[in-house]
């Protein structure tokens, strides 16, 4: 019987490590296969967005007969080649991955593959651009390709951009026909400075007419809705002040709709400008003003080229030359806005990384001082100068409690949360009249909603606590969700609208700042239940015995005297029997609430189990104590409780002695109660008297 058991454990034994394997080589198969999958998705979407880089390419190059190579000068590997550049060399522009230098060029002669290979290899940042002419074999004999170097050192990994040109009897037409010198363009494609790129572009279009022209280019930011005049060319002072007013440009909306030139002639100023304009254009003879809309790939206004003419109809001339320089100047300005973008995000991420760092490195037990420190941060970080950032949260008994960064410490609100709950419910979605408008959108996507300080319930918020509108009459409320509970909300006054950035900033420390207030009311509660009495809200036995501990350490330290009252309530057992135990817990409720009612703040009560309590009185002598003992007395005695009887309390005190233990302390003050209730009770006795 024995054998045949161990047979069959020793059986199941091997099917149970067969199905683990079973399942681990189940698990590791479902785990590779998704990690292809991943990396196939990452493989088409690199493939995706280099064809997407190749068109904007093409795109911008499409004026000049130019064709342009991104070389990793450590590796030799091209990483990226223009339609137009894959054409010289009769190569696809898009490959599986970079394929090295001499496979890409491998139609040219050993010697100047070598020499390519060496000016790349030598090129310095700083340096002017260094050109190689060779003959590129094609497929009716040889055509001569003039090779431009551009070593980037901003560019990661060091890469060199090749410029390709070919033809140069068409490349003569274009510049002949728009009046640009192709180096000006090829630096202006390739400069990192988008102020000193628009300088060049400008001067080069304003060079190629006459006297009669000025030129400005704004820069449209779609994020903050203003405009920024980046670059001019012969642009006199009154002029330049035109555009650091947004109430003084000519017809900007209209641009940003209808995506169409506008132009005002000197017959048409008075009713199109204000006064002020018309006297900035009349000091530099402007005859006529046309706005021509930079329009980017998407479709979408990047930007406007202002073009002042000094002369009733500006000169024609610059109509050859325009198309090449605005779309060279699309190019500029998407870089720009790109860059902008990007470091706005890092400033972002930034400093929701130092608020966040705050937060989770704030300890619970230190209360709400962590999260008042990261209030500050995210204060500064998103320049709320004129705003304060206010929050409520809920505690773990229900109310509310208000927090302010001009304030330490928390204050308790008359109000219970589930008001604050009910006023969020009813404004989580946006109202359906709202539509899809622009406030609408940034509320779904930032996580808030707006209010008006005329908002009844906002309005009790604002009556019953400190809540500050800093001059607001609309305020920006951000609830603080975690795990589907509310958990407060933080409050901030629109007295400005909020930008982008400071949406962005909040809205990513808002996860935190719930999870912190979500611990801080979690361990508050678990506080609540381990160091006080659930019926009484005295502290209990065992948080009093630490209490006990920490002041007869400080008082052997310092040699302050320290006494304990031990209370007994008068035949308590008599009121259970004879009314219930639920008039035994109201008559414990009572004597509780006049006990901490009789003694100081900086005293401690606790209910010590059943019907006795303990006061400590710190830095109170034996004399002192006796007092505060027939004080606490009287103060019970003299209670109402709804009883046909009255409720008293007998009292031991024992003062602290520097050999004394918590246990010794507590020992002589039982010893002391006994005697009070020896003695008749309703009495004070000392275990020590003076």
């Amino acid at each position: 019987m024995m054998s045949v058991s161990i047979e069959v454990w020793l059986v199941l034994a091997c099917i149970a490590i067969i199905l683990v394997m079973v399942i681990s080589w189940a698990l590791r198969t479902v785990g590779l296969r998704e990690k292809v999958a991943v990396s196939l998705k990452l493989v088409a979407d690199r493939r995706k967005r280099t064809s997407q880089l190749l068109r904007l390419l093409d795109e911008i190059l499409a004026a000049l007969p130019i064709g342009l190579v991104v070389v990793s000068r450590s590796t030799m590997k091209v990483e990226l080649m223009s339609g137009r550049a894959a054409d010289l060399v009769e190569k696809k522009p898009v490959f599986e991955e970079s394929v090295h230098l001499s496979t890409v060029f491998d139609r040219l002669s050993e010697h100047d593959r070598l020499c390519l290979h060496a000016l790349i290899e030598n090129a310095v940042g700083g340096d002017r651009a260094k050109e190689i002419n060779v003959d590129l074999p094609v497929h009716e004999g040889k055509s001569s390709v003039s090779i431009c170097i551009k070593f980037v050192a901003d560019i990661p990994d060091a890469r060199v951009i090749l410029l390709m040109r070919s033809a140069p009897s068409e490349l003569s037409a274009v510049e002949k026909e728009s009046g640009f010198k192709r180096e000006v363009l090829e630096d202006a494609l390739i400069e990192l400075d988008s102020v000193k790129a628009l300088s060049r572009v400008l001067d080069c279009f304003v060079a190629a007419l006459n006297d009669e022209v000025r030129a400005a280019v704004t820069f449209w930011n779609g994020q903050t809705r203003q405009w920024a005049l980046l670059s001019s060319a012969n642009l006199p002072d009154p002029l330049a002040l035109i555009f650091t007013q947004p109430s003084l440009e000519l017809d900007r909306a209209v641009l940003l709709d209808s995506k169409t030139p506008r132009k005002c002639s000197r017959f048409d100023f008075d009713r199109t400008l204000s006064t002020d304009v018309c006297n900035r254009l009349e000091q530099s003879l402007v005859k006529t003003w046309w706005a021509y809309p930079i329009i980017d790939l998407r479709g979408e206004v990047v930007g406007v080229m202002d073009i002042f003419g000094t002369s009733d109809l500006p000169s024609l001339d610059y109509e050859n030359n325009l198309p090449v320089t605005i779309k060279v100047l699309s190019v500029i300005l998407e870089r720009h806005r790109a860059v902008i973008h990007t470091n706005g995000l890092l400033d972002i991420e930034r400093i929701v990384r130092t608020i966040n760092r705050e937060l989770m490195a704030h300890d619970s037990t230190d209360g709400l001082a962590g999260i008042i420190k990261a209030l500050k941060l995210l204060e500064s970080g998103a320049n709320f100068d004129q705003q304060t950032t206010q929050m409520l949260v809920r505690c773990w008994d229900g109310d509310t409690e208000f927090l302010t960064t001009e304030q330490e410490g928390g204050e308790r609100l008359s109000l219970t949360f589930s008001v604050i709950q009910t006023w969020v419910d009813g404004h989580r979605a946006p109202s359906a009249a709202r539509g899809l408008n622009e406030l609408g959108t940034q509320e779904s996507r930032f996580g808030f909603f707006s209010v008006s300080s005329q908002d009844p319930l906002f309005k009790t918020v604002l009556n019953i606590g400190p809540l500050k509108t800093d001059g607001a009459d609309e305020f920006a409320v951000f609830p603080l969700w975690w795990v589907g509970e509310l958990e407060g909300m933080l409050i901030l006054p629109k007295g400005e609208a909020l930008t982008y950035k400071q949406l962005s900033i909040v809205s990513n420390v808002l996860v935190s700042l719930s999870g912190v207030a979500a611990r801080y009311r979690l361990v508050a509660e678990l506080t609540q239940k381990a160091h006080f009495d659930q019926l009484t809200g005295l502290v209990n036995r065992r948080f009093m015995d630490e209490l006990l501990f920490n002041e007869i350490e400080r008082c052997r330290r310092y040699r302050n005297p320290m006494t304990v009252l031990l209370l007994d309530i008068d035949h308590f057992k008599s009121i259970n029997d004879t009314f219930g135990h639920d008039v035994g817990d109201r008559v414990l409720e009572a004597v509780a609430s006049r006990l901490k009612g009789a003694v100081r703040s900086v005293d401690s009560v606790a209910r010590w189990g059943g019907e006795e309590f303990i006061v400590m009185l710190a830095e109170t002598n034996l004399s002192s104590a006796l007092v505060v003992g027939e004080n606490i007395r009287k103060t019970v005695e003299r209670g109402e409780y709804a009883l046909n009887r009255p409720v008293t309390v007998s009292i031991g005190v024992s003062q602290f002695k520097k050999d004394d233990t918590v246990d010794s302390l507590l020992k002589r003050a039982d010893i002391a109660l006994y005697d009070a209730k020896e003695r008749g009770r309703n009495q004070v006795v000392a275990s020590d008297p003076e």
